[in-house]
């Protein structure tokens, strides 16, 4: 489980059926989550999971398997979550992530331009939303 640190809204839309084998994104309900935050202390980063089932977290995780269309709008800074583990198999899942105007000024990604791009001169705006200088 993990924190992240802004407040944002992330919507992830399942493109074809995710199932239990593909490691879905699992996440714990915001009012849970703050529970279990009161209990263990808020942590950013990594959490370990009997850390956050000892604070009340056990038994409340939603997973986001279904068929394509399906999924949640999902504030990550707000609920704890994980995804990807265990998984046998892909998932593809469309994720937009919306973030106050000033969050672009955080890094996000390690985003590199490759020096060898022909042609690629990204406007202001472009480097905003890959996250480069």
């Amino acid at each position: 489980f993990d924190y992240e640190d802004l407040r944002q809204v992330k919507v992830f839309m399942n493109i074809f059926e995710t199932k239990e084998d593909q490691g879905p994104l699992t996440f714990l309900p915001a009012d849970i989550s703050h529970q279990v935050q009161r209990a263990i202390g808020r942590v950013l980063g990594r959490v370990q999971d009997e850390r956050i089932y000892e604070g009340g977290g056990r038994n409340h995780e939603v997973k986001l398997i279904g068929p394509p269309g399906s999924g949640a709008f999902l504030d990550t800074s707000r609920c704890l979550h994980y995804g990807s583990r265990c998984n046998r198999r892909d998932r593809v899942v469309l994720i937009i992530q919306f973030l106050n105007c000033y969050s672009a000024f955080r890094p996000t990604a390690p985003f590199t331009v490759p020096s060898d791009l022909p042609g690629f001169e990204p406007d202001l705006v472009q480097k905003l939303a890959l996250g480069i200088d």
